[in-house]
């Protein structure tokens, strides 16, 4: 068992049989990964999208059925080309209350094995606070003083209280991607909701997390030779 996580929800990497029923009748196959909201199972005929499947797995000696939505789908073909499985992402979104406190206690027990992934999960559950840097020259200022300083001073009419922990989710201006900071809330500023506002302290950033930074800023450049 190894973890991975996301910008949505962490994911812990583990191999379950899991026993579908489809058009073609029942399937057994296995899973790359699970999550609180769903799982993705390593086949090469993966169902089309948006169909609707029942599930059944045994976790922590009990038998669940759930139901599933097909969310996403990787064909041989381009599993191939990346170099990755084939298979599909079912989103969970039908599950008796037995069956769901079974699925997360299952699911909780894993994360708290894994010191990574639950810090994971703790941060993925941070107050988020968006940053819409909306023209290069926002972004470029955030780069060259914000960054460097280690902190920000963020305007919302609704502060929360000094020492609290969030997220930062930056905007490129320029595509469609965004980039978590970690903060801390330092100070807060009160008075008219206008005036209202926190002194946000950056979270240092190692090498490998400032370097997907810089791919983040850079994302949308060209070089011309």
């Amino acid at each position: 068992m190894s973890h991975k996580s996301n910008r949505r929800d962490p994911r812990v990497n583990i191999a379950l049989s899991v026993k579908l029923l489809t058009t073609r009748g029942m399937e057994t196959h296995e899973t790359k990964n699970i999550s609180y909201r769903g799982i993705f199972i390593i086949t090469d005929q993966p169902l089309p999208l948006r169909r609707v499947t029942r599930l059944e797995m045994e976790v922590g000696g009990k038998l669940v059925t759930m139901l599933g939505l097909v969310a996403h789908r990787i064909n041989v073909a381009d599993a191939t080309e990346r170099r990755i499985a084939p298979g599909m992402g079912i989103q969970i979104f039908s599950v008796g209350s037995a069956a769901k406190d079974a699925w997360q206690d299952y699911v909780t027990q894993l994360v708290e094995q894994d010191p990574e992934l639950l810090k994971a999960l703790q941060e993925h559950n941070l107050p988020k606070f968006k940053v819409n840097l909306s023209t290069p020259e926002l972004l470029k200022k955030f780069v060259e003083r914000d960054l460097p300083q280690g902190q920000i001073y963020y305007r919302t009419p609704e502060p929360i209280a000094p020492g609290s922990e969030l997220i930062l989710e930056i905007s490129h201006p320029t595509n469609t991607e965004k980039f978590n900071l970690k903060g801390q809330v330092r100070e807060i500023t009160e008075g008219a909701r206008r005036h209202r506002g926190m002194y946000i302290e950056l979270a240092p950033m190692d090498e490998e997390l400032f370097a997907a930074f810089e791919r983040f800023v850079h994302a949308s450049e060209t070089i011309s030779i």
